[in-house]
């Protein structure tokens, strides 16, 4: 997976212009255009999920993100 770095200079060669007809959300275009990989988007939904139950709970996600990250 690129840095930051590589994102930035992403960005920065196609000026930001409109991507895919979506101007509201060109920050989200240009990731999708950047990491076009089923697992990114895996990754992504997975950390959101974790996000949101953590509100509801602190252990559980903890024990999930160490269960999730042992089988790499």
């Amino acid at each position: 997976m690129p840095d930051a770095s590589g994102i930035v200079g992403f960005g920065s060669s196609i000026g930001l212009r409109q991507v895919s007809g979506s101007s509201r959300w060109p920050l989200t275009s240009l990731l999708l255009l950047q990491f076009s990989s089923s697992e990114f988007l895996l990754s992504v939904l997975t950390f959101s999920w974790f996000t949101c139950l953590s509100l509801f709970s602190e252990s559980l996600p903890v024990l999930l993100l160490k269960a999730w990250f042992s089988n790499f």
